[in-house]
């Protein structure tokens, strides 16, 4: 039957969920002992993750009238960035979005900008720095493209991106 297909997700059984169960506060105190505070954001998604999937944090329960059975169904944390269940359906339903109402029925071609570890936390600190660094590699990509159009005669091609960023300041709220 179909109300037997769902099984609950287990967070809490996964090694990240213990990770961060048993060491961020640690890593915060310790942070703020040599005088370096993280964002207080971090701090909230942390202890959001932890609360997703846990039935003692809110749930729904539904009800199915063929095998009369009852399901509970434990709320997420529609976390942004530890997640990997939310952050993986952000994701997806991004996609989807692009892929139905924004993106027309044309070639695409993806690309994916990868940052040294190093310059990550400095893009999401410094939106200014981030732009600019989009700003490259968009006029690098469609550079490439208009060379490739020129090579095969074609006559006003067209080229677009989009950009999936987090925005920073609303996580900070």
């Amino acid at each position: 039957m179909y109300c037997e297909m769902y099984t609950a997700r287990n967070p809490q059984s996964s090694d990240l969920h213990h990770l961060i169960r048993e060491n961020y506060r640690q890593v915060f105190f310790n942070k703020e002992i040599f005088g370096t505070n993280l964002p207080f954001h971090l701090e909230r998604e942390f202890k959001k993750y932890l609360t997703c999937g846990n039935l003692a944090f809110g749930m729904a329960r539904f009800h199915c009238s063929l095998c009369q059975k009852d399901k509970l169904v434990a709320f997420s944390c529609k976390g942004r960035t530890l997640c990997p269940s939310c952050t993986g359906r952000r994701m997806s339903d991004t996609a989807k979005h692009l892929i139905e109402e924004v993106i027309p029925e044309v070639p695409t071609r993806q690309w994916v900008l990868s940052m040294p570890y190093a310059y990550r936390f400095l893009l999401a600190r410094d939106p200014d720095f981030l732009r600019k660094a989009l700003a490259i590699f968009h006029r690098t990509i469609s550079r490439h493209y208009e060379y490739k159009a020129r090579i095969h005669n074609l006559k006003n091609p067209k080229s677009g991106a989009i950009t999936v960023a987090p925005d920073w300041e609303k996580l900070a709220m």
